[in-house]
């Protein structure tokens, strides 16, 4: 696996990140908890260490999968996750968006469904921004720090 710093930070992440929206089936598709540990695992063994989630990813299912497979090796991984979208087909007005109090009810949940304490970034998802928009060596859009 090969590294790059990521921005100005000096947290050297895999070059390839490992995006989980297809982890769960709440959108009707997608791996199967024992498929996404497979894919996780396979992931971790080749050192990769970006994992990339978000609130929106099988509204949340991505995450509850995440959780348990992060166990006990939290300080291995960087985790982006996003906000905005929102963890249920028609989530409420008041907590998808890009508002402040939009994107700490999404980080919030999003670390409950993670059984993390915290998140190393997020990022807004909207048609207008990239899904994935932090990328490894990004300097041109800062990440959120939450580290």
């Amino acid at each position: 696996m090969k590294y790059r710093l990521l921005g100005r930070t000096g947290l050297r992440v895999s070059e390839l990140a490992l995006g989980t929206a297809t982890f769960g089936g709440r959108w009707g598709h997608g791996a199967d908890a024992a498929e996404s540990a497979a894919i996780f695992n396979a992931y971790a063994e080749a050192a990769g260490n970006f994992i990339d989630t978000g609130d929106v990813c099988q509204f949340g299912q991505s995450e509850e999968f995440l959780a348990p497979l992060m166990a006990g090796r939290r300080e291995d991984f960087l985790l982006a996750t996003k906000f905005t979208n929102g963890a249920a087909p028609n989530a409420n007005g008041l907590i998808n968006g890009n508002s402040r109090k939009a994107m700490v009810a999404s980080l919030e949940a999003s670390l409950r469904r993670l059984k993390t304490d915290r998140a190393s970034s997020a990022e807004e998802s909207t048609a207008t921004a990239p899904a994935v928009a932090l990328t490894a060596g990004d300097t041109e859009r800062p990440a959120l720090p939450l580290v």
